[in-house]
């Protein structure tokens, strides 16, 4: 999973990768999928359970992640199976 995260902590955009193969993107148009609650600051908390493994990467690295993939389409199937 990344999550783009504002200058408040607030997710803006996540592109889930799943071991199947299966992907799934949420930005502002999905923002009921987006996290509610402001990212912590320390990661600590998070790394501290076995189920996630947390570690910042630049915007740029981001950016070039989600190009891997048509969001956009990714939006569509969202949407079409609601």
């Amino acid at each position: 999973m990344y999550s783009e995260i504002d200058e408040e902590r607030y997710e803006t955009k996540r592109l889930e990768i799943y071991h199947d193969g299966d992907v799934a993107y949420f930005d502002t148009r999905t923002p009921m999928e987006l996290s509610e609650d402001p990212y912590p600051t320390d990661f600590d908390a998070i790394n501290a359970t076995d189920e996630f493994d947390v570690s910042e990467i630049s915007s740029i690295d981001f950016e070039n992640i989600l190009k891997m993939y048509d969001t956009d389409a990714l939006i569509e199937d969202y949407f079409s199976k609601l």
